[in-house]
């Protein structure tokens, strides 16, 4: 990302280079993503975060539907509960016990759900009251955008943005982009894929195997699961989670500098819609 400095590589000043060595030589190998906290997740959700997001605009939509003379609720479909978090795979499968038994197929995948496990779908009358794009006659109470418009609206003000806002969700984005096109991220995923070349594998890097059309089955197979754990053993090997992940910070970081008070905003709206949704759920 053109004009970005990555404030990782250097030690206080350029002119230490041998205080950079040392630092460089002492940090410790990061493996497990999931346990790393990028500047970025002070204005995303976390699953924890998004499942109360959740129960709290379920509780408006159920409010809203038993206004409207909808005798029976109706449970919004959400993230499912304990989906991983942003940091999970952000540089692919980290965890090696789960690539050795899973593969890179997530322990709980909605895919592999049996049918009566899965949200059920709204009719066509309920569906007109959660949107209000149907069914509006002996209905003239239904609130602009249904029930689901005005439970967006109670959560995230007149708009119903409801979520990160725009900066917050560009900020996942260009700062994942940004360092990964990074020289010194760029030569540790080729350090990463010259490991995996002397286990017989050859990918240019993580994602790339993750999306190994070979591994799209609902199940793990074999090959699969040699692969990930192989994945997971060069990245430990060659640092490659440390090297990403201290770049990434170094990316966002600077990018809320530019705008600090875009990410304040974010930051307001963000627990704003919690604080309303957690209001929300003790009513209902």
């Amino acid at each position: 990302m053109a004009g970005i400095s990555l404030l990782f590589l250097v030690g206080c000043s350029a002119g230490k280079a041998g205080t950079e060595k040392h630092s460089e030589k002492q940090a410790p190998v990061l493996l497990e993503s999931a346990e790393l906290r990028l500047p970025m997740q002070e204005y995303l959700f976390s699953s924890a975060e998004q499942e109360q997001l959740d129960r709290g605009r379920s509780a408006l939509v159920d409010r809203c539907l038993r206004r409207l003379g909808q005798k029976e609720g109706f449970a919004l479909p959400g993230a499912p509960t304990g989906a991983p978090d942003v940091m999970d795979r952000r540089y692919g499968v980290t965890d090696a016990a789960g690539a050795r038994a899973h593969g890179y197929h997530l322990r709980d995948d909605p895919s592999s759900r049996p049918a009566g496990t899965r949200p059920r779908q709204p009719d066509a009358q309920l569906a007109g009251l959660l949107h209000g794009e149907a069914g509006r006659d002996g209905h003239a109470k239904i609130p602009e955008g249904g029930c689901i418009g005005e439970a967006d609206r109670a959560l995230a003000g007149p708009k119903g943005a409801i979520g990160p806002t725009e900066s917050a969700r560009q900020l996942n984005f260009r700062g994942f982009t940004g360092s990964r096109n990074h020289p010194r991220v760029t030569q540790a995923l080729d350090a990463w894929s010259a490991c995996m070349k002397r286990k017989k594998y050859e990918y240019p890097d993580p994602l790339a195997a993750m999306s190994d059309p070979r591994f799209r089955g609902k199940t793990a197979t074999p090959l699969e699961r040699e692969v990930a754990a192989a994945d997971v053993s060069c990245k430990k090997e060659t640092d490659l989670i440390g090297v990403w992940f201290a770049a990434e910070t170094a990316v966002q970081k600077e990018l809320i500098a530019r705008n600090p008070e875009d990410f304040d905003t974010a930051r307001k709206a963000k627990q704003s819609q919690l604080t309303q949704a957690a209001a929300a759920s003790r009513k209902s």
